[in-house]
């Protein structure tokens, strides 16, 4: 199952947001310019609705090269 973190799920959202923060990723993608960082762990505490004793999460912001406008 993967789950889209937005406003959906605020408890779950807010300790992801505090673990990952300051840390450096657990892995980066490099393609050319375009660069993806990914943050992971398998120990969040599960929703509400969901009988798991944790949850998987996986934080990858991607950050595109600007490329000149023909």
């Amino acid at each position: 199952m993967v789950a889209r973190l937005k406003g959906n799920l605020p408890e779950l959202r807010a300790a992801v947001e505090q673990r990952f923060a300051g840390r450096v990723p657990d892995h980066v993608w490099q393609d050319e310019d375009d660069r993806i960082e990914i943050w992971e762990a398998d120990d969040f505490d599960p929703w509400n609705a969901l009988a798991w004793p944790t949850v998987r999460v996986m934080r990858y912001p991607q950050h595109k090269a600007k490329r000149p406008s023909l």
